[in-house]
């Protein structure tokens, strides 16, 4: 599917910027972001209230496709940097 979209001038701009600082084309972004906008939607829409529940295989690969839309690049934490201490200050 072809999609054209009309952005602001502000909103090429950050969208440019953001592309560059990751290395990529501004189109590869645009696609990745919408792409985990998409798959956002997509398990909304598997859970309504009061309506019919999915079932667990629905519900694992929603879980799939919501996990492989996160970043991959991000700094891994420690596990000083995850500790109660470094969250809270020093406890006693």
């Amino acid at each position: 599917m072809s999609i054209t979209i009309t952005l602001t001038d502000a909103q090429e701009r950050t969208l440019r910027r953001a592309a560059e600082t990751r290395g990529k084309r501004d189109d590869e972004l645009a696609r990745e972001l919408l792409q985990r906008e998409i798959e956002a939607l997509a398990c909304e829409m598997l859970v309504e209230p009061g309506g019919p529940q999915p079932d667990a295989t629905e519900r694992a690969n929603a879980f799939r496709a919501w996990a492989e839309g996160h970043r991959r690049d991000t700094a891994l934490l420690t596990d000083a940097g995850i500790s109660r201490a470094s969250i809270y200050g020093h406890t006693r």
